[in-house]
């Protein structure tokens, strides 16, 4: 009934509405449209969301060619354009890092790969530090508002 545009369907006896086949042909119009109209604005969010995410992705990788100094040709939002920026990129990364002296990069502290229960064992560390590190953060964060508060109390503030 929200929206109808046919005050047949709307009005009257809920038995005697769909009595009719044309009135029957109605609803059926009238669903499809509108299930129609549905599939038409979820496509155009979907499609909105996509290229917000794509935009994002773009953005990072011009970031990173701004840094390491790969003409921003190669970079343009493109979506075709986008191997040949990671590739420009890879092989930018390569040169420099063959330039930096052995002793310069550290060995790394994990020498043997993580399976995945060490690697769930590992994400539950991580959260219990996050939640620690979190709770340690509003404490600070409320023990200075108090201390800003407190330079009012006094009567020569």
């Amino acid at each position: 009934e929200l929206a109808c545009p046919y005050s047949t369907l709307v009005s009257g006896e809920i038995k005697d509405r769909l009595k009719k086949k044309e009135d029957c042909l109605k609803v059926l119009l009238f669903l499809s449209t509108e299930l129609q109209a549905l599939q038409i604005l979820q496509f155009k969010q979907c499609k909105g969301s996509h290229l917000a995410k794509n935009d994002e992705v773009h953005q990072e990788i011009q970031m990173i060619c701004d840094v390491l100094g790969v003409p921003k040709s190669s970079a343009s939002s493109d979506f075709y354009s986008l191997p040949v920026s990671l590739n420009n990129i890879e092989s930018k990364l390569k040169d420099v890092l063959s330039k930096v002296p052995k002793a310069y990069m550290e060995k790394p502290l994990l020498k043997t790969p993580l399976n995945t229960k060490q690697m769930k064992q590992l994400e539950k560390i991580n959260e219990s530090l996050l939640t620690e590190y979190e709770c340690r953060r509003r404490m600070l964060m409320k023990r200075l508002d108090v201390t800003v508060q407190s330079f009012g109390w006094s009567d020569r503030a």
